[in-house]
């Protein structure tokens, strides 16, 4: 069951990244329903894993983008994408001490991060082009 599901406000009027962020509501969506049922230790290993290697991989998409577009902000942008990926470093490297701790709080960083991140920056994006 999701607890987010996708809509079309979250839309920045381009396909792939549009598909990228559904696919991050899915993460979100999978870790939440890690939370609150039977959970495995082995499910929050993948699912962190599976997050940490696609939110590179869109960032990498989303950078390229905001050079093709000439973003003006792109450096600022930049940053919050590094902020964000070392703090999912970081959530990785305690890993081993309370899964279930730290998937809650991978469940609020990524809560936020769509919320914030796609609805306030990654539209911004979207008004200059």
């Amino acid at each position: 069951m999701s607890f987010v599901d996708w809509d079309n406000k979250y839309s920045i009027n381009n396909i792939q990244l549009d598909n990228h962020h559904k696919r991050l509501f899915s993460i979100f969506n999978r870790l939440y329903d890690m939370s609150m049922e039977d959970y495995r230790d082995s499910l929050f290993e993948t699912a962190i894993d599976d997050l940490i290697s696609y939110s590179y991989n869109h960032f990498k998409a989303e950078e390229k983008y905001m050079q093709e577009v000439g973003y003006k902000d792109i450096e600022r942008h930049i940053s919050l994408h590094k902020y964000f990926s070392a703090r999912l470093a970081d959530i990785k490297n305690r890993e081993k001490s309370n899964n279930i701790e730290l998937c809650r709080e991978l469940i609020l960083l990524l809560g936020n991060w769509l919320k914030n991140h796609v609805m306030d920056e990654d539209k911004k994006i979207a008004l200059q082009t």
